[in-house]
């Protein structure tokens, strides 16, 4: 029904972007994606979770030359944090001097960060099965994501996506369910620079087989981010397919036939 979803290799580039952001900021539990009151046993699955995606090895695998550099320093700074976090002395020395410098956080800000860092780790678990092509359990887990941090557009995204190929659900129902939740990161106000909610809606399109409006998606996703692999490739093939349309042996007759017509 639609294309095979967008390759590992821009999941783990956007994976590395985010854990290097967060690394810059020194939290060791968001760079885990842990809650603060996170066990030992938690943090060493989180961490595990992350080597085993973000490795060097695995940057190198996947081509992506231009965050070879971030990747050593995330690999490093988890490495870090699962050292410290799962040591009692190194990880209480680490409390004392993080928390000293910070205002004590409400409940209500206690309670939001938990449950972002909860998605998290629900959007790198839906990430794994995505790409496996599990898109029931994907969904199963962006759905959870998204329960916890409903304004996040990536996850939104990332939602949409699974619900339209779960092929285990009728066809019209999801596709419109796919629609809303794009709809819903469009109108997020905690949208990145990447251009994804205008770039899956264009894909929304295609499978309705929408070239108008496709395009329009995609010159939108475009504009915000120029550099969109996808959506560039996505406008080249609407291109391809336009010229050869035109092309086509029964155009070429007809137009034949107009020239004709005008020659008289």
């Amino acid at each position: 029904m639609t294309d095979a979803p967008p390759g590992p290799d821009q999941a783990i580039a956007e994976l590395v972007r985010e854990k290097h952001a967060q690394l810059q900021d020194g939290d060791y539990f968001a760079l885990l994606g842990v809650p603060r009151d996170a066990d030992a046993a938690t943090v060493k699955a989180a961490y595990f979770a992350l080597a085993k995606q973000l490795h060097p090895d695995m940057i190198a695998r996947q081509n992506l030359t231009d965050l070879a550099k971030p990747a050593v320093d995330v690999f490093r700074g988890l490495s870090d944090a699962y050292a410290t976090l799962t040591d009692r002395r190194r990880r209480a020395e680490y409390m004392a001097r993080t928390g000293d410098g910070r205002a004590p956080a409400t409940a209500q800000e206690r309670v939001q960060r938990d449950a972002a860092s909860e998605a998290r780790i629900y959007f790198h678990k839906g990430t794994l099965l995505l790409q496996r092509r599990l898109h029931a359990e994907a969904e199963a887990c962006f759905r959870k994501a998204v329960e916890l941090d409903g304004k996040n557009a990536k996850l939104l995204v990332s939602l949409g996506w699974a619900v339209m190929n779960n092929e285990a659900r009728p066809l019209e129902p999801r596709l419109e369910e796919a629609r809303q939740w794009y709809e819903k990161a469009l109108e997020s106000p905690n949208q990145d620079a990447s251009g994804d909610p205008y770039y899956y809606m264009a894909l929304y399109y295609k499978a309705r087989g929408n070239a108008a409006k496709q395009r329009s998606f995609l010159q939108d996703c475009l504009s915000v981010n120029n550099r969109h692999v996808d959506a560039s490739r996505e406008q080249r093939l609407l291109t391809m397919r336009a010229r050869k349309r035109t092309e086509s042996p029964l155009m070429k007759q007809l137009q034949g036939l107009i020239d004709k017509y005008m020659k008289k």
